[in-house]
């Protein structure tokens, strides 16, 4: 199964790279084809729009997708976007137990 990660980036330090490549990770060690979008490097010329375009094309080839901790935070447009669009397009929802074991959850808008 392909795994998009979402997270807060904007006021993290170093964007929240570490939350995203610790859950990269355990998504891999677990079996999961992951995309981390911390792998991306936007520097120069690429806009929010330019990111967010790329994000909903690599996540239209996913099948689920992880949101680490404080995504729906309102300064986290982005976050929120990829919620929304994982809801429209019937994406897999991965949620964390206890034991830090992935696991599947309905989620309806």
């Amino acid at each position: 199964m392909k795994v998009f990660i979402s997270g807060p980036m904007k006021g993290y330090p170093n964007f929240n790279k570490e939350a995203f490549d610790r859950a990269e990770k355990e998504l891999v060690q677990q079996g999961y084809t992951v995309f981390n979008p911390a792998w991306m490097d936007f520097s120069g010329e690429w806009t929010k729009q330019d990111k967010r375009a790329i994000d909903m094309a690599i996540m239209s080839r996913c099948d689920a997708i992880y949101q680490l901790p404080g995504w729906y935070n309102l300064e986290n447009g982005g976050s929120r976007a990829e919620y929304a669009f994982a809801v429209a397009s019937g994406m897999i929802f991965l949620e964390k137990d206890a034991k830090g074991l992935f696991f599947v959850v309905n989620k309806e808008d």
